[in-house]
């Protein structure tokens, strides 16, 4: 399956959690994807670019988009996260790496750390923390501080992305407050339940690693 292909299932697994049926469709860079439901709302949109080794940048486009809550804090926040393109030739990550996983905090990167030509990881936090997780002068923060949108303090963070060779890059990110269990009546039917999963980039079986996570340079998020 190719990084579009994994973005899809997952947008459409974090999307089917939060709202259940798919009515709208949207474009970050060159991902498309489909919304579960007219509620969720775009709220801002980012671009930098992506930098590889000895230079080499690729433009990043993000997008962020709520379920709105009470006041600015939303009650679920979906990032998504694409390049627009490829570099010709192939590809040596300096970036992107998975963060190791901790005590109640699930990270895998299928192996792919020990390699420089993709990336592949899923996280899973219960005890997300914002703050730790963007820096301080991180434009995509700003972007939301900007929209009007707080970052709940503690959250629930399930993230997933996908590095291939050629430097095409998909990130997704949802965000649920702890006090979010989904919108009412929104049970996906057993035909919209995602059931494909990300593929590994390494040779071998995949492993998964105890639960326990960080994005290079920050503290636990």
């Amino acid at each position: 399956m190719t990084a579009r292909g994994v973005a899809v299932v997952v947008c459409a697994f974090a999307a089917s959690f939060a709202a259940g049926v798919v009515v709208a469709a949207e474009t970050v860079g060159r991902l498309e994807f489909e919304l579960p439901s007219p509620t969720w709302k775009l709220v801002a949109s980012t671009e930098h670019p992506l930098r590889y080794q000895r230079g080499i940048e690729i433009p990043l486009f993000t997008k962020v988009y709520v379920l709105p809550g009470t006041a600015a804090v939303p009650k679920a926040m979906l990032i998504v996260t694409s390049t627009s393109g490829s570099h010709p030739g192939r590809t040596q990550w300096v970036t992107e790496r998975c963060p190791e996983p901790r005590a109640r905090y699930f990270a895998t990167d299928f192996d792919t750390n020990k390699l420089i030509r993709v990336r592949e990881c899923i996280v899973v936090n219960p005890a997300f923390v914002a703050a730790n997780y963007f820096g301080s002068a991180d434009p995509l923060q700003q972007a939301i501080k900007d929209a009007g949108v707080a970052l709940p303090p503690s959250a629930y963070s399930l993230r997933s992305l996908v590095g291939l060779d050629g430097g095409t890059l998909v990130r997704v990110h949802l965000i649920a407050a702890k006090s979010f269990v989904g919108l009412p009546n929104a049970t996906p039917a057993a035909s919209e339940t995602p059931t494909a999963s990300c593929p590994s980039s390494s040779p071998g079986p995949r492993r998964s690693t105890p639960p326990s996570r960080t994005r290079p340079g920050s503290a636990a998020a």
